[in-house]
């Protein structure tokens, strides 16, 4: 029977929705001066009616500290001393966008916070966002947190449990995090009606919920909410009033005392009653990331300046090139990468004033972040590629390019280069540093220098010479490709081909089995826009999820099953066949409603079973409910197996997930994998991280996914089916890039290492200096993946991020070959020291345990 009512004041950080992005972060800095003004101002007040203020996002903080004297610093550290004021571990609301080093990056600075304040944070919170990656668990129990706050806001998404409900969250390395599934936040505000200052209607709306949660079985002693400041429920300011109404309604002596209280406090209570609670394990898969989709070209861009930050990170352990300057800019760098994929992607009218000012301007500042960090990543890459080939910033002539590979796996790559390298005449390295930002593509023309295989984590200067010498020896490639009316042979693949140029059938070469599903007719990569069918219903997103507010705040899910979508295919106007060096390449050029100018081009390998699918497009600004998806139509048996990767995690789909989350559509790191007891495919996804598996699932809440024969693969790189603030439309030429690839059998280092190659691991350079040589960073074995390499915060050595996929223990080895080990130890994201590994000569011996994410400190000279 419930007791007590527990209210945990708090800001909602939204980066923008309410307000554009600038003012909006100024405002959330005076909110603590404002919460610690209140702290001071109700010290006499009675202990539950004390104001108490929890700092839900500590991006916040941080921004408040750049400009806080001694007095504000020495105020706000008594206030956390006197549990007025409560700490936590996430700098801000995010997208499963985010990828292991993001995230190891976002929890960097507890250790900072935690000393700067003189206290431990042992809690994080995620309000209003669906879910985060599995990884993230291990990382925040590596993080000394130790209780998982949520208040998951269901429109347009769902709840792994009924709430409210304290479980631990099982990872999977078996280690368990307690979690708390609250209700949605600022609820107390909402139940209350604080703005009218009634304690009448606020004893009223109080008991309501009471009765309600009591009616379906809750029998805890305490009912916990959240309150705001309505009108603002996000980005809002701290309650003046909320003190002395809790005051004054507790004075009147009803069933049950209202107390204010911090995250802190709940943490204690729960902590409690861990050994009690249920266990449940699984990835608490995102509902709300569809969203990103509606930026497509800007999320794009973003994933690209990632993966551009990341090969930069792993140079630099080989360059030990990085001042001041190079420190401030990474900095930079990642913080706008880790904003664009912060959960809130525009204002709160995006649909429905699609056109106006704030509109546009919150846009801009979302996209410019990722613009931003593309920009700079492109800067640090450059900057690392002239390092390492000791060029001179300014020269005449250069002798020869460099190829690196920054992953842990062989890359056999087209040393393709631009043809101004070879131009006797100056070469200036401020030029050069365009080439390496990715999003721009196509600028220069470019010399084909042959096929190199380049090991892992190794940097290959070639001559100019020898590029010429290997381009004739890869002659041979050329006429590795055949014709015969509509089929195409290549030494992988049989590629049947309709009227239309649209490839109706890939069969494997060597025992001519099908891959594809011609029954339903979608050819490979088939370009399908999906609108709502309006002889069924009106093209309106209430249709695809109401908005009740009352049902949605009492749980009810309002997502419309039965909505009937319209499935369009293009129409093909010509097509051609194009042999290039060592590839050949179908392309269709067409229209779609909404789309004009569709050029899809498939590219088939004389070296490689890989395929390349690129599709470019003028969108045309539409603002009725739309999405674009590429159809994949396997050819598998009923019973197929699906795993995706998420933020380094595989998961398998409905297995591998936690009670009732998101499997309509799924968020990828690098690609997923679809799979039966014959073979596998692998989709790597670079540029649009959603997909969805089986068949069209939008809007179904699917509980699990039927494993029926011959399943639909969908990538999924535009909609705009969001209600509120995600664009309306997106309009302009935009390209997207998928790779794809068969196996006879699946596992997560084969996932891993095609979703890599998808993205690009080789980097392609100038040496002003070429005398050939090959100089490899480290060598590992072991079948655990290396998923990140970068310099130690300390420049005392390099971190490893490692992930073992799989259930049995991994003894991964970690050999360094321009450096020695001296010694090494398991760290936190912080880097701190966990535990010490072993190491014998120059060989650190590092024991992965079954399905563990761990960071790995080598100490090296």
């Amino acid at each position: 029977m419930i007791k007590e009512i527990w209210c945990m004041p708090h800001s909602h950080l939204d980066i923008g929705y309410t307000h554009p992005q600038p003012i909006l972060m100024e405002l959330q800095v005076d909110y603590l001066n404002q919460a610690l003004e209140l702290t001071e101002k109700t010290k006499d007040y009675p202990e539950y009616a004390r104001f108490r203020w929890t700092v839900e996002a500590n991006y916040v903080l941080k921004e408040w500290l750049k400009t806080a004297d001694n007095s504000q610093i020495r105020r706000m550290r008594d206030a956390v001393a006197q549990g007025r004021i409560c700490l936590t571990a996430l700098p801000m609301h995010t997208t499963p966008c985010c990828d292991a080093r993001e995230m190891t990056g976002m929890l960097r600075d507890i250790k900072e916070l935690e000393e700067q304040f003189h206290t431990k944070i042992q809690i994080a919170i995620n309000h209003d966002v669906n879910g985060q990656p599995w990884s993230m668990g291990q990382l925040m129990l590596d993080s000394g947190i130790d209780f998982y706050l949520t208040g998951i806001n269901i429109h347009f998404g769902g709840l792994p449990f009924e709430r409210p409900y304290f479980f631990q969250w099982e990872m999977a390395d078996g280690r368990r995090l307690p979690s708390y599934l609250g209700e949605h936040y600022s609820m107390f505000s909402f139940f209350s009606e604080t703005w009218e200052h009634s304690t009448e209607k606020m004893h009223k709306g109080l008991a309501e919920h009471a009765a309600f949660l009591e009616k379906k079985g809750y029998n805890k002693d305490v009912m916990f909410l959240t309150a705001t400041n309505p009108p603002l429920y996000d980005n809002n300011c701290p309650d003046a009033e909320l003190s002395d109404l809790i005051m004054k309604y507790n004075e009147e002596q009803h069933e049950w005392k209202i107390r204010i209280i911090t995250a802190q406090t709940l943490r204690e209570k729960y902590r409690k009653e861990m050994e009690q609670a249920p266990v449940h394990r699984g990835d608490w898969t995102d509902y709300w990331n569809f969203g990103c989709a509606s930026t497509a070209k800007a999320t794009r861009v973003s994933r690209r300046a990632k993966n551009t930050l990341h090969m930069s990170e792993t140079l630099e352990c080989f360059t030990e090139a990085s001042d001041a300057h190079y420190e401030l800019v990474k900095k930079e760098c990642f913080k706008n990468a880790m904003i664009y994929d912060e959960h809130t992607w525009g204002a709160s009218q995006s649909i429905s004033e699609p056109d106006s000012p704030e509109v546009c301007s919150q846009l801009i500042h979302k996209e410019k972040t990722a613009y931003q960090a593309a920009d700079l990543a492109g800067y640090l890459l450059g900057s690392q590629i002239e390092a390492l080939c000791s060029n001179p910033y300014q020269s005449n002539e250069a002798e020869g390019i460099v190829l690196v590979n920054t992953s842990q796996d062989e890359q056999e790559v087209e040393a393709a280069y631009p043809v101004q390298y070879r131009k006797k005449e100056r070469q200036l390295s401020a030029l050069r540093c365009k080439n390496y930002i990715p999003y721009l593509e196509n600028r220069e023309e470019m010399e084909n220098g042959g096929i190199w295989t380049i090991p892992p984590f190794t940097a290959r200067v070639i001559p100019f010479a020898q590029l010429d010498e290997k381009k004739k020896e890869c002659e041979s490639l050329r006429g590795q490709f055949q014709r015969e009316g509509n089929i195409l042979s290549t030494p992988f693949y049989r590629i049947d081909l309709s009227e239309e140029g649209r490839i109706i059938q890939l069969s494997e070469k060597g025992n001519g089995k099908p891959l594809l599903d011609e029954s339903r007719g979608w050819s490979l990569f088939e370009p399908v826009r999906e609108t709502i069918d309006e002889t069924t219903a009106p093209a309106v997103r209430s249709v695809l999820y109401g908005d009740n507010i009352t049902d949605r705040h009492t749980d009810v899910s309002q997502w419309n099953h039965d909505w009937k979508p319209v499935h369009c295919i293009q129409k093909v106007k010509n097509w051609e066949i194009r042999e290039q060096d060592y590839s050949i390449a179908v392309i269709t050029h067409g229209e779609l409603p909404g789309l004009k100018q569709i050029t899809q081009t498939i590219t088939f390998y004389a070296y490689s079973s890989y395929i390349r699918v690129e599709t470019s497009f003028y969108k045309e600004p539409v603002v009725i409910p739309e999405s674009l998806y590429f159809v994949v139509s396997l050819k598998m048996q009923p019973d197929w197996k699906c795993s995706y990767d998420t933020a380094g995690e595989v998961v398998e789909l409905d297995a591998g997930q936690l009670g009732n989350v998101c499997r309509d559509y799924l968020t990828v790191d690098t690609g997923v994998g679809i799979y039966d007891e014959e073979h596998c495919l692998t989709l790597s996804c670079p540029d649009a991280p959603m997909i969805q598996v089986g068949d069209f699932h939008f809007g179904k809440e699917n509980r699990s996914i039927a494993r029926t024969e011959n399943p639909l693969l969908l990538a999924w790189p535009l909609n705009n089916y969001w209600s509120t603030n995600f664009l309306a439309n997106q309009s302009g030429s935009m390209t997207f890039t998928y790779e794809c690839n068969f196996h006879k059998e699946f596992t997560g280092r084969i996932l891993r290492k095609d979703g890599i190659h998808g993205k690009g691991a080789v980097v392609t350079g100038i040496a002003v200096h070429a005398e050939e040589e090959a100089r490899r960073l480290i060598s590992v074995s072991g079948s655990s993946t290396l998923l990140n390499l970068y310099s130690a915060m300390d420049k005392k050595g390099i971190i490893l991020i490692l992930k073992n996929t799989s259930e049995e223990t991994d003894l991964f080895q970690v050999t360094g070959n321009v450096f020695d080990i001296v010694s090494a130890c398991f760290v936190n994201p912080q880097e701190d020291e966990i535990s010490s590994i072993e190491v014998n000569g120059k060989c650190a011996g590092i024991i992965m345990p079954p399905g563990g994410l761990r960071l790995v400190k080598l100490f090296t000279r």
